[in-house]
């Protein structure tokens, strides 16, 4: 009997805690219209609701909430015409939207990446873009793909050679990284006026890679800062 009552229980806490997040999608969906014009969307993300309050009114659902809200703003950057709504310091309602996602799930790489490059590449908001990548970072170190795109915003966006090149690195240290990944790292360095870290970089990336045509390229790249730097002393 004590069974039957616990696990009827459970099913009404269940049913209450269903029928309360279909009513929190239900307001999300009524906030962000997309029959409406586009101009007005937009303004609807402004009023979102904040992430403490989502987090607990969602209860067990905030990833699911998250992956809502998240594909709700990724259609409507899809949908919209070059420069339509995404010109510069026009995507201040997406970063907060993709801030708002990754608080309900800290773990939702995808909104980390897509996010970080929409802000830099569509409204040269590369602030925004770092703040939202070095987020995913803290809560992702296993993804190669956030400092990669770090780097990428120092390297192409601010032309800070050494700053690129030392996320580039943290990149090249995680599983899956591209594999050219430690030469552009290492070219990064001596751009940046620092050969001396690009050749100890390489030569540990050289000590510790399996694969025998990475290592000849990186052997050859290592004779050639050798050589840059013996005619410097």
């Amino acid at each position: 009997m004590q069974s039957h009552n616990n696990s009827t229980i459970r099913y009404c806490l269940h049913v209450i805690l269903t029928v309360c997040w279909l009513g929190i999608i239900s307001l999300l969906q009524r906030g962000i219209d997309f029959k409406k014009d586009a101009f007005h969307t937009v303004k609807q993300f402004d009023y979102m609701p904040s992430a403490p309050f989502l987090k607990v009114a969602a209860m067990e659902y905030k990833e699911v909430t998250a992956d809502f809200i998240w594909l709700q703003a990724v259609q409507l950057i899809a949908k919209s015409r070059v420069g339509e709504y995404t010109g510069a310091h026009n995507l201040d309602w997406f970063y907060k939207t993709m801030d708002l996602v990754t608080d309900l799930d800290p773990l939702f790489s995808s909104a980390y990446q897509v996010g970080g490059v929409v802000l830099s590449v569509l409204s040269d908001d590369v602030d925004s873009s770092n703040i939202l990548l070095n987020k995913g970072m803290r809560y992702n170190p296993t993804d190669w793909h956030l400092p990669f795109y770090l780097g990428f915003n120092y390297m192409y966006h601010l032309q800070d050679n050494l700053k690129a090149a030392q996320y580039m690195e943290k990149a090249s240290q995680i599983e899956g990284h591209p594999v050219y990944l430690p030469l552009l790292t290492a070219r990064l360095y001596t751009n940046g006026k620092d050969p001396q870290t690009a050749l100890l970089f390489l030569k540990g990336v050289y000590l510790t890679t399996q694969d025998e045509k990475m290592r000849e390229k990186l052997g050859e790249r290592i004779s050639e800062l050798e050589k840059e730097l013996d005619s410097k002393k």
